[in-house]
């Protein structure tokens, strides 16, 4: 969630601006067009998203191994873990975090092209912010709270 929050903040921002000043049409217009910018702003915002990765979840990574010690218990089978008894494959605790941080990148990848995706409806900063909290933090945060279903 806090991913997510921040994720939303950094990226929202970044396509609204050409059209709050008034910039498309000289966009439009330029040599290359259009492309070459949305391409550095994509690439931009997949920089942005790996920070905040690294930042957030490297964190929870490090808390991780220094509650348990130093790499003595990485190579031991998932399956010695009380919540992954029942895991179907047979790993390493090192193969699983591996697979399950990747799994992580991935979908805050795909949610930061959402986020880009929605703010190209908006015209202003603030309403791209406010429209991508609406749709990826709202639900988040009901289900937090244990808003099951209204009735």
């Amino acid at each position: 969630m806090i991913a997510l929050g921040f994720l939303v903040l950094l990226v929202s921002p970044i396509l609204p601006y050409e059209k709050q000043r008034d910039m498309e049409m000289l966009l439009r217009a330029s040599y290359q067009g259009r492309e070459v910018l949305l391409k550095r702003k994509i690439f931009t915002a997949a920089l942005a998203t790996l920070l905040l990765f690294i930042l957030v979840y490297g964190y929870e990574l490090y808390r991780i191994i220094s509650h348990r010690g130093a790499f003595s218990f990485i190579m031991a089978p998932v399956q010695n873990l009380t919540l992954l008894a029942d895991f179907p494959w047979k790993a390493t605790i090192l193969q699983y975090l591996i697979i399950f941080y990747i799994t992580r990148f991935l979908l805050l990848f795909s949610v930061m092209l959402f986020v880009m995706a929605l703010s190209l409806f908006t015209r202003k900063t603030e309403q791209s912010i406010a429209l991508a909290s609406a749709v990826i933090l709202l639900p988040s945060a009901l289900s937090l709270m244990a808003v099951d279903k209204l009735k």
